[in-house]
This record gives structure tokens, C-alpha cells and sequence, in this order.
């Protein structure tokens, strides 16, 4: 059984696996309360916690995905080919 942690996780890198333009949008559609199907799984905290990882994981892009990173710091996340509880 996947834990709830693993869970946001296994989003999150999913999520940034897209690149940058998609996140950005994903992050749009979050903010407004919009449900997309990979984080269905998730409750609310979790949503929010997720949400807030999205935003931080951004700002090292200064808003743009056209800027390189400003920083190398936070998590690093390891590429997954699949996802398992999804």
C-alpha cells in the first residue's frame, strides 16, 4: 500500500515530469479548485501541501519558464517510469 506521503510525492514528480509550461498550468487549475485526474487520489491536505511543493519548486524559475533556475536546493526527485497507486 502506497502512503499518503508517497502518494503527494509520486504527484509532485509526475507533475514536474510534464516541464515547466504544464506545472504552471496545473498550478492555475489547482488555485482555482479545479480537480485534474492525478490528484484525485488525494484529500484535501493533501492537495494543499502539493500545491504549495508546485509553487516552490517555480519560484527557483523567477515566474518564467524561460529563466534558468536561481537555486539548486529543496528536493531532488528521481525520475519514475511508472507510478504505482495511480
Amino acid at each position: 500500500m502506497i502512503t499518503k506521503e508517497k502518494q503527494v510525492d509520486s504527484c509532485l514528480e509526475y507533475i514536474c515530469n510534464q516541464g515547466c509550461q504544464a506545472v504552471t498550468q496545473i498550478i492555475q487549475q489547482l488555485e482555482q479548485g479545479q480537480i485534474i485526474d492525478i490528484i484525485e487520489p488525494l484529500n484535501p491536505e493533501q492537495r494543499t501541501n502539493l500545491l504549495q511543493e508546485l509553487k516552490s519548486i517555480m519560484a527557483v524559475y523567477g515566474g518564467s519558464c524561460t529563466d534558468s533556475p536561481k537555486i539548486y536546493s529543496g528536493k531532488t526527485f528521481q525520475v519514475f517510469k511508472t507510478l504505482e497507486g495511480f
